[in-house]
């Protein structure tokens, strides 16, 4: 497992530990008795991608200014020993923001866990060597083709070669300094990206990456246009007409994700800011974090009837993400993921990848790239 150092997989353990209890018991409450252990940024929600399987493909979707530096330090201030993973990169691409590095190097220097996902096109060399001198922690690579045709229909705006040589020089740089952060891969599933003739598991499984990791479409609480070449897998929600049969969604009682203007919301997908539970500028996030509308999300969840905060804009009740984060799955995957961490999963990752063989495969892959 990549939790980092003895502190922050510390914070991590005594969460899960926590949250394990939490779940086993009986009637889930709607007070949450520990922090969210993981706080998702969104340093900026704008993209320079028009992806066919996200919500900037919208005509609707309007991103809002970049948050400011006195924004980020205040949520940095409100999360030291309460939480112990920053993530950039859930609602736009962290790259975009020009302060990206001075934010990278302070999160690492407050000790805080970081992952940064992103699509690959703007992680030049230079800041890949940024990156990895602030030694975070885990970075994510968003693709969903390798296939030069499939590529550019599926990530609109984005350029295959450009892209693919950032990422494999970093894969490169990384795995010349000793496997320093983690990578993953991480792919979504449409009719199109399927329709690709390269298998781009097969072609990351030759290169120095510890996962790739492939999920299913989500409908973004029903706001994404469902298109011919998106509309391949859809959760199954609309097969069970009884809510009472629906999941109970564990975002609700997970982890938080702070919007460019410091707004909270408990849920990641809620790109459309439907349920806002204050502002990080008037409240910390941890007061957020149980406060009234927070419980009101909760008791939504947990009777299955999400009618006391949608209005004109549908969100839960049309939301196949709870398929996904369902609570009565979190005790099983807990035990897994500590499981892994006894076993010391990144170590043993990084001593295969450390092998002079996968220098040579993202050497063949980066000339394979410099010729589309």
């Amino acid at each position: 497992m990549n939790w980092g150092n003895n502190a922050q997989k510390e914070m991590k353990l005594k969460f899960l530990f926590e949250q394990y209890i939490f779940f086993k018991q009986d009637q889930i409450p709607t007070i949450v008795p520990y922090f969210p252990d993981q706080v998702d940024l969104d340093i900026s929600n704008r993209c320079n991608l028009s992806c066919i399987t996200c919500f900037h493909s919208l005509e609707r979707f309007s991103p809002f200014p970049d948050m400011t530096m006195e924004t980020f330090r205040t949520i940095l201030d409100q999360a030291e020993g309460k939480s112990s993973t920053i993530t950039f990169g859930n609602h736009g691409e962290p790259f975009i923001h020009k302060h990206i590095l001075a934010m990278i190097r302070e999160v690492k220097e407050r000790g805080f866990f970081l992952n940064i996902i992103n699509n690959g096109t703007l992680l030049t060399a230079e800041k890949a060597q940024a990156v990895i001198d602030a030694q975070v922690d885990r970075v994510s690579f968003s693709i969903d083709s390798v296939d030069p045709e499939i590529y550019p229909q599926v990530r609109r705006g984005g350029n295959l070669k450009k892209t693919l040589l950032n990422i494999l020089t970093f894969l490169k740089m990384n795995h010349e300094q000793g496997m320093k952060v983690y990578v993953n891969i991480s792919t979504v599933n449409s009719r199109l990206a399927l329709s690709s003739k390269i298998d781009i598991r097969e072609f990351f499984s030759k290169l120095p990456v510890h996962v790739i990791y492939t999920s299913d479409i989500l409908n973004f609480h029903d706001m994404l246009a469902i298109r011919d070449e998106t509309k391949f897998v859809q959760r199954g929600y609309e097969k069970i007409t009884d809510p009472k049969k629906f999941p109970v969604c564990l975002n609700a009682f997970d982890r938080i994700i702070i919007r460019p203007t410091g707004d909270v919301s408990l849920c990641p997908i809620d790109w459309d800011s439907v349920h806002i539970l204050g502002n990080v500028n008037d409240a910390p996030y941890t007061e957020l974090w149980n406060n009234e509308k927070a419980q009101q999300f909760r008791q939504a969840h947990i009777d299955r009837d999400y009618s006391s905060f949608e209005g004109e804009k549908a969100m839960c009740s049309r939301c196949d993400g709870k398929w996904v984060q369902d609570t009565t799955l979190r005790p099983d995957a807990i035990l897994h993921m500590i499981k892994d961490d006894l076993r010391d999963t990144k170590s043993e990752l990084d001593f295969k990848l450390s092998d002079p063989h996968y220098g040579n495969t993202v050497k063949d892959a980066l000339q394979w790239a410099s010729s589309l």
